[in-house]
């Protein structure tokens, strides 16, 4: 990559962030429905780590779309991307939920039943991304089923969710 094209790239990548207000979700849009839904799911009675898992498998997946996204314009500015902006993603919903007073309630591995979910939801669709990415490489870059990324990631956040959903944490 040309120098000045990488110097240009990563200085409008940090001009965007500077420009932002200290807590601000990745999409405020999103984080206000998701935060609608966990008060909705707490008005149910649904459990804040199976709500969690669902909220950090959403956030990966949005990174994962948005780092596909700038890879077909060839926004690639950093061999980590796809793992900078799941993390970005993930700090950037947890910040906009402290924000909203969201993180609270019981505990589960010393934090709020909430935060734990989305980190091990979050930590189920990675893994199942890296099943998806390491058959692809098995099969010469190729699926070995339709829809396969979407198949295995939904079945691991399938997984996390029903260990929370059988009152096994």
């Amino acid at each position: 990559m040309n120098p000045l094209k990488l110097l240009a790239a990563v200085s409008s990548f940090f001009a965007f962030f500077a420009s932002i207000p200290a807590v601000m979700a990745h999409c405020p849009l999103c984080t206000a429905a998701t935060g609608m839904a966990v008060g909705v799911a707490r008005f149910y009675g649904v459990d804040d780590a199976l709500v969690g898992a669902l909220v950090g498998g959403f956030a990966v997946s949005s990174a994962l779309w948005a780092n596909n996204a700038f890879k077909r314009r060839n926004w690639t500015v950093m061999p980590w991307q796809g793992a900078a902006l799941v993390l970005l993603s993930l700090l950037f919903t947890i910040l906009g939920f402290k924000a909203g007073n969201l993180l609270n309630g019981a505990i589960l591995f010393g934090l709020p039943r909430l935060l734990s979910g989305m980190l091990i939801g979050t930590g189920g669709v990675v893994i199942g991304h890296g099943v998806h990415e390491y058959l692809r490489q098995t099969n010469n870059g190729k699926n070995i089923i339709p829809y396969q990324g979407l198949s295995i990631m939904l079945a691991s956040l399938l997984l996390v969710t029903a260990v929370f959903a059988g009152g096994l944490l």
